[in-house]
């Protein structure tokens, strides 16, 4: 039996993957993710203990991996986030009693069909 290597291999699971909502899938568990991540390409990193994101080297989300299956595990910072940026978002969009729309008169439309 040969003596182990002076530096220990990295065992950590990684890959690359486009984040379609705010959360990951890592075996049958989802673990949260910050909004701004929402839609671009990060890198997923998962070892025994942790589940790490990173986008562009900057951290969007770290959890401690659950080995109990179909569990949804959310940070309470990344749900702050999510509402603050739904809040912004709804300011930014006139209600729609507030869109003004043109009203026609419905002869017109008889007009045009020669039904009057």
């Amino acid at each position: 039996m040969l003596a182990l290597p002076p530096v220990l291999p990295d065992v950590c699971h990684r890959s690359s993957l486009r984040i379609g909502r705010d959360y990951v899938r890592f075996g049958t568990c989802d673990y949260s993710v910050h909004p701004r991540a929402i839609g671009r390409r990060a890198e997923l990193k998962v070892d025994l203990d942790w589940v790490v994101v990173t986008l562009a080297g900057d951290e969007v989300a770290r959890h401690r991996r659950s080995l109990a299956p179909h569990r949804t595990i959310t940070d309470p910072g990344h749900s702050r986030a999510r509402r603050a940026l739904k809040e912004t978002v709804s300011h930014d969009q006139p209600s729609p009693t507030e869109v003004d729309v043109e009203v026609r008169d419905l002869v017109t439309y008889d007009h045009a069909l020669g039904v009057a």
